[in-house]
């Protein structure tokens, strides 16, 4: 394994980067592992921009009690499964791992609980939507449109999907992370991806919607799987509609409300937020495993 040193005005991380995760065969931007040792692993899963980058704040606030990994999503790789597959390769290394997914990783977690419920200690779905079929056949249609659009033209797109986070002048620093922007970060991310990258994006988004309305309509975390579903109180991203079918899905969740928080949250990782996942992880590792 690699290592890069990341260096910010008070703190210093050394990551090691995973070559055998989800970015095996991508190096541009392999997924990333903190050194820690401590107690069950963590999985971060990212939302649509699909990158681990967006998640380094959470990396280094939760690794101090535990090692972290967090993963980007393989090139070419779209349909859920074959994603699954994916994340079950890293988390075979382990006995059991934690996972935590944010926005769309929030899908993309659920999934793989559904799917291999055997190594997973416990979900945190944040921001979490209900698959939306509509949704996937309106994105499905803009695709045909933007498939071979340029990356600037995706860049200005996600610019101004995005301009709520990238002119916000807080950027607080929090434990692990002062130092580190996630303004900074995010413009570097979108400078750096490329056109393949943009629609690999939207063709995972489609493809969750679709499987998970058809092929896995009906099924839910299994009840021996704890799962916290953490809602952004001023979301406007996820409707109150949309949370309300995923209490249909998921009736056994514990769910909580981060009052005033949008959905900019996903990305820019507030310390309430951050805290919260911490204080479910300190309760899962000091709770009995529930029997299946």
């Amino acid at each position: 394994m690699s290592e890069r040193r990341r260096t910010g005005a008070t703190w210093t991380s050394t990551l090691a980067w995973a070559k055998w995760a989800l970015d095996s065969h991508h190096e541009d931007h392999p997924s990333f592992r903190s050194r820690s040792p401590g107690a069950t692993p963590l999985l971060l899963l990212p939302g649509e921009l699909g990158r681990a980058e967006t998640l380094v704040r959470a990396l280094l606030f939760l690794e101090p009690k535990r090692p972290v990994f967090g993963l980007s999503y393989a090139l070419g790789i779209h349909e859920p499964c074959a994603v699954a597959d994916t994340i079950g390769s890293l988390a075979q290394a382990f006995d059991r791992v934690h996972i935590a997914g944010f926005s769309m990783g929030a899908q993309v977690a659920r999934l793989f609980a559904i799917t291999r419920p055997d190594v997973v200690a416990s979900l945190v779905l944040v921001g979490a939507g209900a698959p939306d079929l509509e949704r996937a056949r309106r994105v499905a249609r803009e695709l045909r449109l933007l498939r071979f659009a340029p990356a600037a033209l995706w860049r200005r797109r996600w610019r101004r999907e995005l301009a709520s986070v990238l002119h916000d002048p807080n950027d607080p620093c929090i434990t692990g992370a002062c130092g580190h922007s996630v303004t900074r970060e995010l413009e570097q991310l979108l400078a750096t991806m490329t056109r393949r990258e943009f629609v690999d994006a939207r063709e995972r988004l489609v493809a969750l919607d679709r499987v998970e309305s058809t092929d896995f309509a009906g099924r839910s975390i299994p009840d021996s799987i704890p799962t916290l579903r953490l809602d952004l109180g001023a979301d406007t991203v996820i409707s109150p509609a949309e949370r309300a079918r995923f209490s249909v899905l998921e009736p056994r969740a514990v769910v909580e409300t981060i009052d005033g928080m949008s959905h900019d949250a996903v990305l820019t990782l507030p310390p309430v937020m951050l805290s919260r996942i911490e204080t479910w992880l300190e309760h899962q590792n000091h709770s009995p495993p529930k029997s299946s």
